[in-house]
């Protein structure tokens, strides 16, 4: 795994960090079920979790996701959007 700078997160900030694998959802259970019966892939897109922090506000969370990940456009509980996705830059 390469360490890759991931730029223009909200066209601001950039970040260095491992770019995270894909994982799979569980294949037994509630959740299996739905999937199965919608068609939908049991695999995650690969995705970061930010926290936005700033004294006096509250925080917010948000994920972004690699324009790269072939399973952006198949990610399995559909919470891709195209403002979360982002470009990498290896460097």
């Amino acid at each position: 795994m390469n360490i890759l700078n991931i730029l223009n997160i909200l066209n601001r900030a950039s970040l260095t960090t491992r770019v995270p694998g894909n994982y799979s959802l569980p294949a037994e259970g509630p959740t299996a079920v739905f999937l199965r019966r919608t068609g939908r892939t049991f695999v995650r897109a690969a995705h970061l979790h930010l926290v936005a922090t700033c004294p006096g506000f509250r925080s917010v969370t948000t994920q972004v996701y690699f324009c790269e990940d072939r399973f952006a456009a198949l990610d399995s509980v559909r919470a891709v959007q195209p403002e979360l996705v982002v470009d990498i830059d290896p460097e």
